[in-house]
Formats: structure tokens, C-alpha cells, sequence
């Protein structure tokens, strides 16, 4: 068994202290490192310890506030200053945006038919707008507090699905059409019900 200093990389530390490597980061930026491995900075488990186990950051590494600007399709994030708000609805917007193409893939994946793929990503992207919104509503986070059905979504933002690509791996033709009239009669259908 090895006596000597073992280094240990962000990733190790943030690791080992249960810490996001950011924060890790941050709090050993002000801390010499003791050499590199693989370009990236390394520090001895004893150097680090002390600031990586403390509750409190040392003053010297708090960053100084930014302003978030949203993405394109996040601009309802723009009015929100409550970061608790801010974040859940970008988690939510985020979520919906990709929900489209990663619901068809895994219908497709798991062998259904593109009509099926077509229909169940339209359904997801429906069902996680109105979960959101629920969610929204009964925690009261905005931007759901103030108006129940906030337009917070921009049909430019959401992901599309590469039909054509998904249909060669279905082995099928690309037939939009025929997939957009199956999704409406199985969706109005269950609507209905």
C-alpha cells in the first residue's frame, strides 16, 4: 500500500463531498493545485478537505450575480424573478419542447407502427403541457399563480422528429398525412371517452 498523496480531480472531489462540480470548483479555485493530470488541475485530499467540507463559501469565491438571458422559446422566463419560478418553468418548457421526438423514437424503438409513433408524440407533448400546467396551478409558481393558462409556449421551440429517419428504421413510407388523421380519430376518440 502506497503512502503517498493521492490528487484528486474535480470530478473525484465533487464525487466524494456529494458536492455539483461547479461548487467544487468554486471553492478550490482559490487553492493552489498541486500539479495536473491530463491537463486538468488536481489537489491533495488534505489541502481541500476543509473548504469542500464547510457549510459556508469562502468570500473570495461567491460569484457575483448575472442576468439570465432566456434561449429562444424561454422568453416567458424573461418575466419571472423568483428563482424557484425560473427554474420550474424552465424545467417545464424543456421538457415539453423535446418530449415530441423522444416519445417517437421510443415507440418506434419499441416496435410500433409510425402511425403509433405519430400519435403517441403528439399525445406526450399534449399531456405534459396539461401536467405542467397542473402542477403549475396547485404549486402556485408562476408564471401558473397569476394566470391559469399562461401562452408561455412558442411552437418554434419544440423539437422536430426526423419522421423520415424514424420511418426507414419502421421499415414504412413517409405518409404525414395518413399519420396526422390516425393521430386525430385515436386522440378525439379518447377526448371523448
Amino acid at each position: 500500500m502506497s503512502m503517498t498523496k493521492k490528487p484528486w480531480s474535480i470530478n473525484a472531489l465533487a464525487t466524494e463531498f456529494g458536492l455539483d462540480r461547479r461548487t467544487v470548483a468554486l471553492r478550490v479555485g482559490q487553492i493552489r493545485p498541486a500539479g495536473k493530470q491530463k491537463g486538468s488541475p488536481v489537489w491533495h485530499l488534505a489541502d481541500v478537505a476543509p473548504v469542500l467540507a464547510s457549510k459556508t463559501v469562502p468570500a473570495k469565491a461567491k460569484l457575483p450575480p448575472q442576468h439570465f438571458s432566456a434561449p429562444p422559446g424561454f422568453q416567458a422566463l424573461d418575466d419571472l424573478s423568483n428563482p424557484v419560478d425560473k427554474g420550474a418553468a424552465y424545467m417545464a418548457l424543456a421538457l415539453v419542447y423535446r418530449v415530441e421526438p423522444v416519445a417517437a423514437s421510443l415507440a418506434i424503438g419499441c416496435g410500433a407502427p409510425c402511425e403509433v409513433a405519430y400519435a403517441m408524440a403528439k399525445a406526450m407533448t399534449f399531456a405534459l403541457m396539461h401536467g405542467a400546467t397542473e402542477i403549475g396551478r396547485f404549486s402556485e409558481l408562476e408564471p401558473w399563480a397569476s394566470n391559469p393558462d399562461p401562452d408561455i409556449w412558442d411552437l418554434e421551440a419544440f423539437e422536430k422528429v426526423d419522421w423520415p429517419n424514424l420511418a426507414k428504421a419502421a421499415g414504412e413510407p413517409v405518409d404525414l398525412e395518413a399519420w396526422e388523421a390516425f393521430a386525430n380519430l385515436r386522440l378525439n376518440k379518447e377526448e371523448a371517452a
